[in-house]
Parts: C-alpha cells; structure tokens; sequence
C-alpha cells in the first residue's frame, strides 16, 4: 500500500511506498487519526514534513500531518509522524464575529473558503455541498463567539444522528465538505459464531452522562417587551426517561445537567404619531423567543446523553468498505450476554505492520474521559 503525499497547495510531492507500520482510524462522529512509522530513507526524510498531506488511494481518504518526531528503535532510526483526518480542519479555526450567521451551514461554508483561501491558487481549494433546504441546526452566534468550531459543531450534529466529512479529490485539487449520516445495515450480523468477530469486549458507563438535561433562558433587559404566551419557550428539556422511554427516571437513577442561558433580544423600528399626527421612528426591543428556544434545544442536544455503551471487537473477512462502511448502524451478537444489540460502527482502525492488517472495529460510543469532559466545559 502507497501514501502520496501533497503540500499545502495540494501538489503532489511523491509516494511514500516505505514504512514499518501504519495505524490509519477513520472515526465518524470525532475526527479520525494515524501514525506512521517509517524508516528514514532520503525519500521519507523529503516528504514527511510540516504542512504535508497523504492520500491514502485504496480508501480514497486522506490526511495530514500535525507533529513530527524522529526516534532510534532496534538500532533503526524512524521518522514518526501523527495527525488527523481532514475533518480535522475544523478545529484549526475558531468562530469569530467574522464568521457571523446563525446558520451552521452558512457558517461551514464561511470558514471551510476561509480555511484554504476560496480560488487563492487558481482553482477551488475547498467547498461546502450542503443542500440549502437540509434542516442544519441554527445558533446565536453572540453565544458561540469564542468557541471552536470542530468542537462546538460536532455535538450538535451527532445529536442528530449526522457528521461532518471531507473529501479530496486529486485530480482537481480540491476538498469538499459534507455532513453526512450513516447509512442502516442492521440485516450485517457480527458475532463470533459467524466467524466474522473475535477479541470481543463489551463497555458501559455513566460517567459523564447526563439522562435529564434541563435549559433556561432569562431576561436580563428590563425593557424588552414579553409575551406571556410564549414564556415557556424560555424552557427547554431533554430526557428524564428511562433507557426505554416508557418511565420517568428519577432519584438515585437521574443524572441531571442544568444551565442558564440569556435570551436573545432583538431591535425592531417602529413608526408612531405625535399628537400633531407627525410620524416618528422608534426602536423597540423584543425577546426573540423562536431563536432563544432553538438555542436551548441546541444545549440539549450537546449535552444529553444518559449511558455509552459500545461492543468492540477485530474484523474478519474484508468487508470493511465493500460490505459495511464507517457510520452504518449494523447488528452485534453477544452470545456470551444471549442478547443483540444495533450499534453504529463509530471508529476503525486498520494496522498495518510486518506485511499483515488487522481491522478492530468499535461498535457504539467510545466510553468518555476526561478530556472529553474538560472540552465540554470549555464548549
């Protein structure tokens, strides 16, 4: 297997064709990740540097390099570099008042022409294909001003079901962004039995999860005029149910998160009379409850999750790619538990290493740590 490998104005360098192990893993929700460990030759030392990028022909995906070490192992000195899958490139940018609209995809698209510099070398470096009727969470972006934009917007798609995904495509130089979803393949059995899965493990946890989250809106301007009907969309609400959804959770079974928020204010003109019948211009203030409740839904979404449970195991048989893809919802057997289970196939990784490939699949939600904890505080 080949890496070519392009620069930052996506020209093609060469092929790195040398190596002593690969470890490529795509993700769907979170950004993917690799590690090559090559010897280092004249070519390897040339090509494998800051700013680089390697496509990967056999899976058409690629990557790009964010750190380099260099190492004397067995008497054999390598080159290491590591990094991350293009949807990646997200996260090298956070959202400002330049990217200002309260459309997540008028804010992809913003940031993915800035990201590259839209046409900046002759041709379109990156684009974003989304529909413009597709249903795209909105924001304030007064709240998210500050915040990354990798990090703020998966959440809020993966509540949804949905990930963002680029692509490249060599031949004309350029990358698209995408929010896809994973298609369901549930009629795909893996088990043991089937001789398709083995080196199985089973995960649960509640750390960190949250099975009630609750959100609420105030309003901090006096003068900003109210609709007493419309003041329950100040609250928003998520959960408080058990794993089934058929009875109220509650006690020592309830999880809770709780947050407060500002409502959003918007300034409209208005046209009175004076007593003489003159008209005049006036700025009234109104609570916008429409988008302050979208905004409470959205912090739901972020933070609503009442278990991870995930069934990892290796892969048999090849079908990565041809039968069954990253994001398909396919079926488990645990014959071990007597139960199944519908999982999506939420990370892969492929080893490369002494001419042989492993393919360890992770059914489900990786279980969360606390760096996953720390980046939600920060979101």
């Amino acid at each position: 297997m080949d890496l070519i490998v392009y620069d930052s104005e996506l020209n093609e360098l060469g092929i790195i064709d040398e190596f002593k192990s690969l470890v490529w893993t795509p993700r769907f929700y979170e950004v993917g990740s690799f590690e090559l460990r090559a010897p280092m030759t004249e070519n390897n030392i040339a090509l494998l540097r800051k700013n680089r990028y390697l496509y990967r022909p056999d899976a058409e995906e690629t990557v790009f390099i964010k750190s380099i070490s260099e190492t004397l192992q067995d008497g054999e000195r390598l080159i290491i570099v590591s990094g991350a899958f293009l949807e990646g490139l997200l996260d090298k940018r956070t959202i400002t008042h330049k990217g200002y609209s309260s459309s997540m995809r008028d804010t992809l698209k913003k940031y993915i022409e800035d990201i590259q510099g839209y046409y900046s070398f002759g041709y379109p470096g990156m684009s974003v294909e989304i529909a413009d009727d597709e249903d795209i969470n909105k924001w304030d972006m007064e709240s998210v001003i500050g915040k990354n934009l990798g990090d703020y917007t998966r959440p809020l798609l993966r509540a949804e079901n949905r990930a963002v995904k680029i692509d490249f495509y060599p031949a004309e130089k350029r990358m698209v962004c995408r929010v896809v979803s994973g298609a369901d393949r549930t009629d795909v059995v893996f088990s043991s039995e089937n001789l398709n899965l083995y080196n199985t493990e089973y995960n649960y946890s509640e750390e960190g999860c949250y099975s009630l989250v609750e959100c609420f809106a105030v309003v901090k301007d006096e003068e900003a005029e109210r609709d007493p009907a419309k003041e329950k969309m100040l609250y928003a609400a998520m959960g408080g149910r058990d794993y089934s959804g058929s009875q109220q959770v509650s006690g020592l079974e309830l999880t809770n998160y709780y947050e407060v928020i500002e409502a959003v204010i918007v300034k409209e003109e208005k046209t009175t009379y004076d007593d003489e019948g003159n008209p005049q211009t006036v700025i009234i203030k109104k609570v916008d409850y429409e988008t302050t409740h979208e905004n409470l839904l959205a912090i739901c979404k972020q933070h609503y999750q009442p278990y991870t449970e995930n069934f990892s195991g290796t892969a048999v048989g090849g079908g990565f790619r041809s039968e069954w893809h990253l994001g398909d919802i396919v079926t488990i057997e645990d014959t071990a538990r007597g139960t199944s289970y519908q999982k999506q196939i939420e990370e892969v990784t492929e080893v490369f290493e002494a001419g042989t490939k492993r393919v360890d699949v992770l059914f489900g939600a990786p279980m969360r740590t606390v760096i996953d904890l720390i980046k939600e505080v920060k979101r």
